[in-house]
């Protein structure tokens, strides 16, 4: 097979693509991957062959803009965004398409011109969900901010949210650059953009297992479930020696990361910091923005750029972090207690699930203090079942998310695809 994949985002929406292509391309699939011009050094150096969506610049410009991460306001950045870079990511599709023309796409949940292309061309597309919250459910409602309904929610009650926010909101936010897009390449408008659009009629895959969100009857017919990705950099990026040595020097540390496209975490960090001392525990700091940590840390506290968290993570006491779909997905298979802070957009929900399972709390951001941190902290710690975490663990080790993704996706081979 001839496979496109295309994924827009940080390196929580990127591993994935690239652990699916990885696998796919072992199978024997030719496999091209295009995302921002941000990511082409870790793409190209694990043999993928990698097309530019976006560069490097204009990666650091959006993630470099505070309101992307507010609840509300990072809904307008992220379709301002969308609007802007559309034609391009339409045209760079299509002249793939039209140098591989039995090639087949597979697109992240922000890949709307894979959509276009589809519709325009007749191109083959599945669309990869990596969190529920992209699947909407009047049954088992997505957790939102400031949006008091849940499961005990009239149904009545969670349509006319769900039909308003579709009318005054999200089509309006999103339909604006979309639709003008449309218009110039012979398509009418789309409408519940988010409710039924941006999924493809063709094939939808949800990566995370059924456990952490089972399938509803409200989901799009042709939903399936695969299970966790779990792919993050450990063959190109292993622990560091100097990560090695200060897990050697002393018990098990916390982890903290507000994500890796977080630009403006600086009282996340400091707050973190000081959390260490007031429970006398040692930390690690998370992040390749370095003008984010305190100029002064205590001696029990590091600051590295990275770490992979499948070798990470099951070394640590607990990890402390937003709630991004990948980082969730690692502390679960960790088995790892878990705080969560979530900022935006998926992260609510997320944090909800993990919860569920009992394997998280959740510690809203208007209370991050230093002082109800580490009050947290000692929560977690007498809460959170060790038992519980490890076979929740068992669970998503056993998933082989990947896999059944790529069994799913070669259910499009036959002579077209040959």
């Amino acid at each position: 097979m001839q496979i496109l994949l295309i994924t827009l985002g940080s390196h929580g929406d990127v591993h994935p693509f690239i652990g699916l292509a990885l696998a796919l391309q072992k199978r024997g699939h030719k496999v091209s991957l295009m995302t921002s011009g941000y990511f082409a050094p870790l793409i190209r150096s694990v043999g993928l062959d990698f097309l530019e969506l976006g560069s490097k610049e204009e990666f650091d410009r959006i993630s470099d803009n505070p309101d992307l991460w507010h609840p509300r306001k990072g809904l307008a950045v992220m379709s301002e965004s969308i609007g802007r870079y559309l034609p391009r990511m339409y045209e760079r599709i299509s002249a793939y398409i039209e140098q591989h023309p039995q090639a087949i796409m597979i697109g992240s949940t922000l890949a709307w011109a894979a959509r276009l292309v589809q519709e325009k061309r007749g191109t083959p597309l599945i669309t990869v969900h990596l969190s529920p919250s992209t699947l909407r459910s009047v049954y088992d409602m997505t957790k939102i901010p400031h949006v008091p309904l849940g499961a005990r929610s009239p149904l009545w009650m969670k349509r006319t949210f769900f039909a308003l926010a579709d009318l005054l909101v999200l089509d309006r936010h999103f339909g604006k650059g979309l639709n003008a897009f449309r218009k110039t390449i012979g398509l009418p408008p789309a409408r519940k953009i988010v409710a039924e659009w941006w999924h493809s009629p063709l094939k939808v895959i949800g990566l995370w297992p059924d456990f952490f969100a089972p399938p509803q009857i409200d989901w799009p017919p042709n939903t399936v479930l695969a299970g966790f990705p779990l792919w993050d950099e450990t063959d190109v990026t292993p622990l560091s020696r100097e990560i090695e040595e200060f897990l050697s020097a002393g018990p098990p540390p916390i982890a903290f990361t507000p994500g890796s496209a977080m630009k403006h975490g600086n009282d996340f960090f400091r707050h973190a910091a000081r959390a260490c001392e007031l429970t006398t525990m040692r930390g690690i700091l998370l992040t390749r923005h370095r003008d984010q940590i305190p100029s002064h840390l205590p001696s029990s506290v590091a600051h590295f750029d990275y770490a992979p968290f499948s070798q990470l993570l099951p070394r640590c006491a607990m990890l402390v972090h937003h709630g991004g779909i990948g980082t969730t997905a690692q502390a679960l298979a960790a088995g790892v207690r878990q705080i969560v802070v979530p900022f935006s957009f998926d992260q609510f929900d997320n944090a909800e699930r993990s919860t569920r399972l009992q394997c998280a709390l959740s510690l809203p951001q208007k209370k991050f203090t230093p002082s109800e941190l580490a009050q947290t902290i000692r929560r977690a710690q007498a809460q959170l079942d060790t038992g519980n975490l490890v076979d929740i663990a068992d669970r998503i080790r056993a998933n082989r998310g990947i896999e059944k993704a790529c069994d799913q996706i070669e259910q499009l081979s036959g002579p077209a695809y040959a």
